[in-house]
């Protein structure tokens, strides 16, 4: 859905404050989480409609979202899990495409870790917050705004692939909602929104079993290298 750039270092109290809610909320126990995106290719063809809703646990660095997408080719429901590098999605939408009896198709996303270059990435909540992280430390104010009963402050901002982003973080530093617009050198221009509430949960993600797993790391890119299924 989105390009993320590689994750600055430095301790949190080095980080601007957008930068220092991502941290914050990434070592949160958990939460869950609401995404809505559209997407629109400059070729004219109809919007894609995708809506989902999961959880991430800050403690494993694992996350979970069911997705609904909507578009001109008809609708389709696919299960995401992360962790780490590491993502797995399941459809009946492309099952029957998978070798024997695969289930999941798994990607590793290791390889662009060090990239100065755009990078793609899935829409889990991990890698939404590792984006705020690379944020920079020009950015706008913006109003006061209240999500979900919880009082925010809102930032607005640019990364350098020229993906634009705003944030609302609460009181006590956590990322409440964040919203990213954009088209980083891609023919498809995307808004997305994701929501992070009811803090404090510590769901039991699990990973599926590494015998239903295809393995598509090398079909991602020109560039891409074989992942492993951990």
């Amino acid at each position: 859905l989105v390009a993320f750039a590689s994750t600055q270092g430095g301790n949190e109290a080095s980080l601007n404050p957008i930068a220092q809610a991502a941290v914050r909320t990434q070592k949160s126990p958990g939460a869950r989480t609401l995404l809505h995106a559209t997407g629109h290719k400059q070729s004219g063809s109809g919007p894609i409609e995708m809506s989902g809703r999961g959880t991430f646990n800050g403690q494993t660095n694992r996350s979970e979202m069911t997705i609904t997408a909507h578009g001109p080719t008809g609708d389709f429901e696919m299960q995401s899990v992360a962790s780490g590098t590491h993502v797995y999605f399941k459809s009946e939408a492309f099952q029957s495409e998978l070798p024997g009896n695969d289930e999941w198709m798994g990607l590793d996303f290791s390889q662009y870790a060090q990239s100065d270059t755009d990078l793609p990435a899935n829409s889990d909540p991990i890698s939404e917050l590792d984006l705020l992280k690379s944020a920079s430390d020009e950015f706008e104010t913006l109003d006061k705004e209240t999500i979900r009963g919880v009082k925010t402050t809102g930032y607005r901002g640019t990364f350098d692939t020229g993906l634009e982003f705003e944030t609302w973080i609460d009181g006590k530093g956590f990322v409440r909602r964040m919203r990213l617009k954009g088209s980083p050198s891609d023919p498809t221009s995307v808004e997305m929104t994701m929501d992070f509430y009811d803090f404090g949960i510590s769901p039991d993600i699990e990973l599926p079993d590494p015998d239903t797993v295809f393995d598509a790391t090398d079909l991602a890119g020109p560039d891409a290298g074989p992942g492993d299924s951990n």
